[in-house]
């Protein structure tokens, strides 16, 4: 449980109710283990009951009938390898999809800088803050404290990070753009931000300018908004001075005029696509439940305690919570993805020993099968290479089958879990080629070790064995 406790990030064991304690249950323990023992003995009860079957006499002539016997017990053993193998190859190639899909997530470009980013939300209550003033005079002494931090390069406001985006969607109407029904408007990402967000997070302009702090409250009520808001509504024309109006038809909202257009920003790395975006103004739409972005030029872990301190000064009673780097809030984001790559490494190596181990102990026994007859091969002339030949190639030949099948099998998995798990797996021919190429070196290792065994019989013993 510990090792279990240590591997899930700490986000994961602050914000998921019961984690911290997690302990063993010893009935599931006790019935775990009495299904094991019982598996066990089922498994050793089959050939025991075979072998109380047998007269004496069919057991003294059993080596006239070995060979005709030993056919269908052959081709079971050839069975187990192939799947050992195919199976082997499904969970290797699954968890090294996962581990490079995770690695993607965290390298993704998002359109923003993430580095050297202290992020933290404050929740204003309403019965305290009833006024937008109120609001909006908390956060110009929040962002003033900020600001006058040691290291502190900017600041800005924005309604939620970039990993929660996702849940800040509004309808709007768009200048131009043909009525819809209520049923089919559309739809966009809305933020309410300060005029140094897009600095502190520097987010490029592509088009028109930044908010500044002349769009305050009583100034026209504009917006800037993000490229693809600007191709969905207004492809091939200049969005610049169109007008755009946020929430239902039927609201109060005033239409906004847009001054300028940014680079998209994506929501989260699982998103194949940037949605479309809108900025507005924090001081025309004041907020009582926001986060602060903070941009340092040391590591944002450093200045943690005296943003708190800070922040407290302000009003004791509304503490900041959540403090983490924005590099951390990304990262927790996709942390069940890490979680299940790291589960799936796990699984994948244990297929890997176990097919390794099949392959050794189906060679090993195969040797011993046939030690009479390498004895023959021996006595009549073979080489010792050709032995080697002969046991290794059988071994290759059914880890061939067995690599073919799970290659079949690994890309239409991989193929289905693409559109559930979209952005994580992507079929990567490089996974495919590398993980097949150590899974048959480690086939051929574990034939090799048995087959060498086989070189080193004397013909003369062989052929007395029985």
């Amino acid at each position: 449980m510990n090792i279990l406790r240590r591997s899930l990030p700490p986000f994961i064991m602050e914000h998921v109710a019961g984690l911290k304690h997690l302990e063993i249950d010893s009935r599931v323990l006790w019935f775990t283990l009495a299904i094991a023992v019982l598996s066990g003995i089922l498994a050793g009860l089959a050939p025991a009951l075979r072998f109380s079957r047998s007269e004496l006499s069919d057991i003294l002539k059993e080596n006239t009938r070995s060979v005709s016997s030993s056919s269908g017990t052959g081709r079971l053993r050839s069975l187990l390898v192939i799947s050992e193998v195919a199976l082997a190859l499904v969970l290797l190639v699954g968890a090294g999809l996962m581990v490079t899909g995770f690695r993607n997530l965290q390298t993704v470009e998002m359109g923003f800088d993430r580095t050297r980013v202290l992020t933290f939300h404050v929740s204003l209550p309403e019965e305290k803050y009833q006024k937008p003033e109120q609001i909006r005079a908390y956060y110009d002494r929040v962002l003033l404290e900020m600001q006058s931090l040691p290291g502190v390069e900017s600041v800005g406001c924005v309604t939620s990070l970039p990993s929660g985006w996702s849940w800040n969607w509004t309808e709007y109407t768009a200048e131009g753009r043909p009525p819809t029904s209520s049923s089919e408007r559309p739809s966009a990402i809305s933020q309410i931000v300060t005029p140094d967000f897009f600095r502190t997070l520097r987010v490029p302009l592509v088009e028109g300018r930044l908010l500044t702090a002349s769009d305050r409250e009583g100034a026209v009520p504009v917006v800037v908004i993000s490229e693809r808001m600007a191709r969905d509504n207004w492809p091939g024309q200049n969005p610049l001075g169109k007008h755009l109006k946020l929430g239902r038809a039927d609201s109060s909202e005033p239409e906004r005029m847009i001054v300028g257009v940014v680079r998209d920003v994506r929501s989260s790395g699982f998103d194949n696509a940037p949605d479309p975006t809108t900025y507005v103004p924090f001081a025309q739409l004041p907020q009582a439940s926001s986060a602060i972005v903070i941009r340092t030029s040391t590591e944002p872990s450093a200045l943690a305690s005296a943003v708190v301190a800070r922040v407290r000064g302000i009003d004791p009673d509304e503490p900041p919570y959540d403090v983490r780097s924005l590099e951390q809030v990304i990262s927790d984001s996709v942390s069940g993805v890490e979680s299940s790559a790291r589960m799936m490494m796990i699984f994948g190596f244990t297929a890997l020993v176990l097919a390794a181990a099949g392959i050794f102990a189906v060679m090993s026994y195969s040797v011993t099968q046939r030690t009479h007859e390498i004895g023959v091969r021996m006595a009549l002339g073979a080489r010792r290479f050709d032995v080697l030949k002969l046991v290794v190639g059988k071994a290759i030949t059914l880890a061939t089958v067995g690599l073919a099948i799970g290659v079949s099998i690994a890309l239409l998995l991989s193929h289905a879990l693409s559109s559930v798990l979209f952005g994580i797996i992507r079929i990567d021919g490089i996974v495919f080629v590398l993980l097949t190429f150590m899974l048959a070196v480690v086939a051929a290792l574990a034939a090799y070790i048995p087959a060498r065994g086989a070189t080193k019989v004397d013909p003369m013993q062989a052929l007395r064995y029985e």
